[in-house]
């Protein structure tokens, strides 16, 4: 009868933890990388008014892209507002960034992330190959220089100014 009763619970933990956990998981990364997409569009919007703007004669490029830099980069997301956009162009060279704004100009080519991955070039490419898509990446959490964690972000290619955010 103990045997009975112990073979029901490890089929029960067995189906826990092998399928409906595992499942669980899939759909809450499913759903935040759905979030996240949707957040890199709506900075996309931002950029793209900047630029009908421009088309329509009311801003010069140089204006645009900085009504478009000064509206993204105020941009704030997440439960703290602690989530921001950036902006890199296809070189990689970083455009704005609003956190870290001493690495605006910086040529970004060589820039390895926590565990050695070029992830703005990773960046680049995606874009250069698909015009949109997701990148997975280790950065700093916060402004603890100490600590690192896995970060998946989805970037999205603005042809007309070269920039990708």
């Amino acid at each position: 009868m103990i045997l009975i009763g112990l073979a029901v619970v490890a089929a029960f933990l067995g189906l826990i933890l092998g399928i409906i956990l595992p499942g669980l998981q899939s759909s809450l990364i499913a759903e935040k990388r759905t979030e996240t997409k949707q957040y890199v569009q709506a900075a996309y919007s931002l950029m793209d008014s900047a630029y009908q703007q421009q088309q329509a004669g009311t801003l010069d490029e140089k204006a645009a892209q900085a009504l478009a830099m000064q509206g993204i980069g105020a941009l704030r997301y997440g439960d703290d507002n602690s989530g921001y956009f950036f902006i890199i162009n296809s070189t990689p060279v970083m455009v704005m960034h609003p956190i870290k704004p001493a690495m605006d100009g910086e040529n970004l080519s060589t820039y390895l992330d926590h565990k050695g991955d070029l992830i703005f070039v990773n960046m680049a490419n995606i874009c250069k190959q698909n015009g949109a898509g997701f990148v997975t990446y280790s950065w700093q959490y916060g402004t603890d220089v100490n600590r690192f964690e896995q970060k998946t972000s989805y970037v999205k290619e603005f042809s007309p100014w070269g920039w990708i955010v």
